[in-house]
């Protein structure tokens, strides 16, 4: 995951491989969850990419799901409503970002933004 830490205003890639396990092809909708600090008050995850990957039996994949900064800034996708001061914020602190084939699983990473 780069970067390890931003201003919440530049381009974030998530990277990871995926793998079928399975002895038929198969289709999975790789998707990337974002998990705001706590202080943010939101609820505990929020999708924020997707994409959908077809493998063969046994073949794995390096996956990079890319959020430009227009997608961040435009969609709002690290920002909570600041009911308080009536408006958009990001929130300072420890983001986790989930990755997966729905909003359950395992696989974490975590940036920080200033």
């Amino acid at each position: 995951m780069t970067p390890q830490s931003t201003s919440g205003d530049k381009e974030i890639r998530v990277r990871f491989r995926l793998t079928n396990t399975g002895d038929r092809v198969g289709t999975e909708v790789a998707q990337v969850y974002v998990e705001l600090p706590a202080g943010a008050g939101e609820p505990s995850q929020r999708l924020i990419g997707w994409e959908h990957v077809t493998l063969q039996p046994g073949e794995h994949r390096n996956v990079e799901i890319a959020l430009s900064s227009e997608d961040l800034a435009d969609l709002r996708l690290l920002q909570y409503w600041n009911a308080s001061t009536e408006s958009w914020t990001t929130a300072p602190g420890n983001y986790t970002v989930h990755v997966g084939g729905s909003v359950d699983t395992d696989a974490a990473a975590t940036f920080k933004i200033k």
